[in-house]
């Protein structure tokens, strides 16, 4: 089985240091990545510049290509060049995509480049301009060469209403664009623990605990098969 997983968070960057960033550190995906390959599955992970790559659990192996991307519209071309260009059987897209991008920066009324170069300094006024970015996921079987590709898509929520969670999960799937729509919240994850529900077109699949136990999960769902 050949599978692309992403992962990590994009930044936008503002001047020539600073950037427009989250809390993605792209752990899950590492995880993920690593579980898949020591099963036997080629991987390619396409990563942000500063996340965490496995290596104990299958690099050793050859097992896992890696690559990076930094900003939106960077993760954007790479996925596009190689979806249309290589086959998979799954993606699996728990990067942590930017909904804005920089599009002007105003330094006291003047403008500056976004992303530089150059470092803004001794300003009064800063104005950044954001202009909302579409969905990749939305995206991934339409670039996939073939068309067959199962994309598994991941939902983070910010609420303690657990059907919330879930009417989230599925709005996902109801766009089309994902097979399966891992469910997690930010309120649930701990250092120790990743509690996440894994839904399908149907509805729930299954709930699990850590990252490992995910990982074990979507294996066996992308090896047997899903229902599109």
């Amino acid at each position: 089985m050949k599978i692309l997983v992403t992962a990590g968070g994009t930044n936008e960057p503002i001047d020539g240091v600073r950037r427009i960033a989250n809390m993605s550190t792209g752990q899950t995906g590492t995880v993920l990545a690593g579980h898949f390959a020591a099963m036997g599955a080629e991987v390619l992970l396409l990563h942000a510049q500063d996340s965490l790559v496995p290596v104990a659990e299958a690099g050793a192996a050859g097992r896992i290509e890696s690559r990076s991307f930094r900003s939106f519209a960077d993760l954007a071309g790479k996925l596009e060049e190689i979806l249309s260009t290589r086959e998979f059987d799954a993606v699996v897209h728990l990067a942590a995509v930017s909904d804005y991008s920089v599009t002007r920066v105003l330094i006291d009324g003047r403008d500056f480049p976004p992303g530089g170069p150059g470092k803004i300094q001794d300003a009064e006024e800063v104005v950044v301009m954001l202009r909302k970015n579409p969905k990749l996921i939305d995206s991934i079987k339409n670039w996939s060469r073939g068309g067959n590709v199962t994309v598994v898509g991941f939902k983070l929520t910010d609420t303690p209403d657990r059907s919330v969670r879930r009417d989230q999960a599925m709005a996902q799937l109801r766009r089309g664009g994902t097979d399966l729509t891992v469910q997690n919240d930010v309120s649930d994850i701990t250092p120790d623990a990743h509690p996440a529900m894994i839904y399908g077109n149907a509805g729930f699949i299954a709930g699990t605990e850590t990252k490992h136990e995910m990982a074990e999960v979507l294996w066996h769902l992308l090896a047997e098969g899903v229902d599109k």
